[in-house]
């Protein structure tokens, strides 16, 4: 495929495509390769926004500049609603794909604690593949927890939880888009860029665990409060 990405010539396996999106930097003479080609736009996006706006927008913008799209007003319009029933699981994800993001076992088991002090007692950690290769779980021994082998299964564990805690991960943002109620840490990168999306989804900036378990609490206290956890 280098020959491809350098723009010198389309994989002979590769039939010209009808139209192209690359979220690639320095592509033009990829570009140009495939609108020889191509019968619609060849649209290339910056992988990174230029100003301090979510992605998601970020992309769309770009991609209604060359194609017939609707941007909605509100991006979490496009995120599904789920009527979670208040008996589910509480779900705790530790991890993420960046050592950066994640902080020490101890907020997440200070946070569990906090539950069950609010009289939350369904509580689970959730464990992925970067998780457990990086023998993550091993430091959550004797605490229940699920590990779903793949997306489809951490989508069902998700759609039923009651509440999910987690960091700037994939699974956050699958909970978000997915209308689960969810609390996302963003301890190295900006949640103005990177956000989880979500009816129901609150991002908080934190430096460090205090910081964290200052906003999870507040939380907690304002959703039992009104009757919502």
């Amino acid at each position: 495929m280098l020959p491809f990405f350098e723009g010198v010539r389309l994989p002979f396996d590769m039939p010209p495509p009808a139209g192209a999106v690359l979220w690639l930097r320095n592509a033009d003479k990829l570009a140009s390769l495939l609108s020889s080609a191509a019968t619609l736009p060849v649209a290339v996006i910056p992988p990174l926004p230029a100003r301090r706006i979510h992605a998601a927008v970020h992309h769309l913008r770009a991609l209604a500049s060359c194609y017939p799209i609707t941007i909605p007003l509100d991006v979490n319009s496009c995120c599904r609603r789920l009527n979670v029933e208040r008996g589910g699981d509480v779900l705790i994800h530790p991890g993420s794909g960046g050592a950066a993001k994640i902080f020490a076992p101890t907020l997440y088991l200070e946070i569990r604690r906090m539950l069950r002090e609010f009289g939350v007692r369904r509580v689970k950690f959730v464990f992925g593949p970067a998780e457990i290769e990086r023998g993550l779980n091993r430091l959550y021994d004797g605490e229940e927890s699920i590990r779903p082998p793949d997306l489809w299964e951490l989508a069902e564990h998700l759609s039923r939880a009651r509440l999910y805690i987690g960091n700037d991960s994939g699974a956050s943002h699958l909970a978000g888009v997915l209308g689960v109620p969810t609390v996302a840490f963003f301890r190295s990168t900006d949640p103005a860029i990177w956000g989880i999306l979500g009816p129901k989804a609150c991002n908080y900036r934190v430096a460090g665990e205090d910081e964290a378990l200052d906003a999870i609490k507040g939380y907690l206290k304002e959703q039992i409060e009104r009757g919502a956890l």
